[in-house]
């Protein structure tokens, strides 16, 4: 269907302040976002809020103590066990301007650790931006460090067998283009989701613009043929059983070529029987 009219969240998370970069649980019922305060003369700090969703709609936010108050630390994204919270930060001890940092935590009501860097692999000297934590572990992040395509690129990094560390790759064209590509998320269900970009297409309006992405569906066909043993030529109307590891029982009869086909599910062991 299409899209409903956006509104404003309650007064409760939205002020007279910046807000932005939510990331929700998976139960929706808490969001962790980005809140940075200004003032006439300068930028005083952006720092992490977290607010719970009730029935009367979202309570007053609580800051998620990291560091001072004068630090950048924005674009939350709370992992699927909600133990480990990824964020971007130009705090002290970091590799350029904005790096990407975590938190962890034993259990969902127990406190916040000390931040923990993720390490040169991940981050440059440039800025790394934009963090999404899929629930199969992989990170997904922007930066403008990375050599890439221009301007901030979309990255994914998996965790590396031995667990010390991230095998960071490209994303590439289509989702990465000549200008600013960020703020990758996912559906939880399907390889599909959503990002910005400032690219010039037919159908962007100009500034930041929104995109969806999605992977087709691909489909796995088994094809074979039936054959004398004796002679070589095809067999006609012979009978071709398929039974799959997942219970699956399906049944075919040759072509006048011999021919025969079947549609498989993926990750499913199968042995064939053909009788004539």
């Amino acid at each position: 269907g299409n899209w409903s009219t956006p509104r404003p969240l309650d007064e409760s998370v939205n002020t007279a302040y910046d807000e932005g970069t939510p990331s929700l649980t998976p139960d929706f019922n808490k969001m962790y976002f980005t809140r940075c305060r200004t003032s006439r003369r300068n930028k005083l700090g952006c720092e992490i809020m977290m607010s719970e969703r009730r029935e009367q709609g979202w309570l007053s936010p609580e800051v998620i103590p990291i560091s001072a108050d004068s630090m950048v630390v924005a674009h939350p994204s709370i992992s699927h066990d909600e133990l480990t919270l990824y964020f971007v930060s130009n705090m002290p001890g970091g590799f350029g301007g904005n790096d990407i940092w975590k938190v962890t935590r034993n259990s969902p009501s127990d406190n916040w650790g000390d931040p923990v860097n993720l390490g040169a692999t991940i981050n440059t000297r440039g800025n790394e931006m934009f963090p999404y934590i899929h629930s199969d572990g992989t990170l997904y992040f922007s930066s403008d460090g990375h050599p890439g395509m221009g301007g901030l690129d979309i990255y994914r990094a998996t965790a590396s067998k031995d667990g010390n560390g991230w095998n960071v790759e490209n994303m590439r064209y289509p989702i990465n283009s000549p200008a600013d590509d960020f703020g990758i998320i996912f559906e939880k269900e399907r390889e599909a989701g959503y990002f910005s970009s400032r690219r010039r297409d037919l159908g962007s309006r100009g500034g930041d613009n929104i995109y969806l992405f999605y992977l087709p569906e691909i489909i796995f066909n088994l094809i074979g043929d039936v054959k004398d043993d004796k002679t070589g030529r095809p067999l006609a109307n012979a009978n071709v059983q398929l039974v799959g590891s997942d219970g699956m029982i399906a049944n075919a009869k040759t072509s006048t070529d011999g021919g025969f086909r079947f549609i498989l599910t993926p990750n499913t062991d199968y042995v064939l029987i053909a009788s004539r």
